[in-house]
């Protein structure tokens, strides 16, 4: 057994592609390489790990380094994809050797990130649900015109505005270059010239998961993902997990995005020490990460950050 990347060994390529479309029970209409083009992406392939037995690839993880930003405020995450075992090889502790692999080699990111259904499997790694989002549905009976646009140009400014007012991941030209080529997603625009991505493999068919302005009202075919719903909403999806890994990071980043306001001062195991109003509070890890962010809210510390915003098209 031995774990290698895609840049060491490309010519298992295909073998990890397969174990990945397998257990996520792809459809033949859909593609793993185009949907999620950013994970794969010939920058990124080192970052694409896989396990490695007698020639048969076994497990894989992707990752890909990203930037939160917020304002003039910056700070580096890590998201996690493509997760996967061969069905032959389930059960023997594959993920866990990837993951304390990906532990011990990349350590400059203060957050990971991933999307799950697995609540019980990541808490274990101590991934918690963070964020919220509504699904908002359009009355059938009125609907508008809409029609497909093929450009980026206008959506690159909309998108940098967002970082005045949220917390959100940066997009490099390269990243915009793929947006473009992604054939998965589709790009519509009404008649009031509102502007919102559609569909994304599988899991987000028929959901609008980015639009601009963020809160357009929805008279489309289609589902749209609210980002900004009030926490009293009933049937809400959290955003997706994030697990605190660089702890040092990410309190310095709190501490800027709050305006000097909270400052997380230690972590022992999964506890964080933190100074907020000058008071000092003991606070177990997940229940910072939702009171900040959701879907459990504290408001005293949830009032003093911007909320954070990974839309579909960062999310892998």
């Amino acid at each position: 057994m031995r774990i290698t990347n895609l840049k060491e060994s490309p010519n298992f390529f295909d073998q990890c592609i397969e174990v990945i479309e397998d257990a996520f029970d792809y459809e033949e209409t859909f593609n793993f390489k185009h949907d999620f083009n950013t994970l794969i992406q010939k920058e990124n392939l080192e970052n694409c790990f896989f396990i490695v037995e007698k020639n048969t690839v076994t497990a894989t993880l992707f990752t890909l380094p990203k930037n939160l930003i917020y304002k003039e405020v910056e700070t580096n995450v890590l998201f996690l994809g493509g997760i996967a075992v061969h069905p032959d090889f389930r059960g023997k502790g594959h993920f866990n050797k990837l993951f304390k692999h990906i532990e011990k080699t990349l350590k400059g990111y203060s957050l990971y990130f991933l999307w799950s259904d697995l609540t019980g499997l990541y808490e274990k790694y101590s991934f918690y649900e963070f964020g919220i989002i509504q699904e908002v549905r359009s009355d059938p009976n009125n609907l508008k015109p809409i029609h497909k646009i093929d450009s980026i140009d206008s959506i690159k400014s909309l998108h940098n505005k967002l970082s005045k007012d949220y917390i959100i991941t940066s997009r490099t030209e390269n990243d915009w270059n793929l947006l473009h080529n992604n054939r998965s997603i589709h790009k519509y625009q009404n008649d009031k010239e509102e502007i919102f991505l559609v569909h994304k493999g599988m899991d987000l068919q028929n959901i609008i998961h980015e639009s601009y302005p963020l809160d357009f009202h929805n008279e489309t075919p289609f589902i749209k993902w609210n980002y900004l719903p009030k926490p009293e909403t009933k049937n809400l999806l959290y955003m997706g997990f994030t697990k605190i890994n660089n702890f040092k990071m990410f309190s310095d980043f709190i501490y800027q995005v709050s305006n000097k306001t909270i400052d997380l001062l230690r972590k022992n195991d999964n506890y964080v020490v933190l100074k907020f109003e000058n008071e000092e509070f003991e606070i177990h890890e997940k229940d910072l990460i939702q009171g900040l962010w959701g879907p459990e809210f504290i408001q005293e510390l949830a009032s003093s950050v911007p909320k954070l915003l990974i839309l579909g098209f960062d999310a892998t």
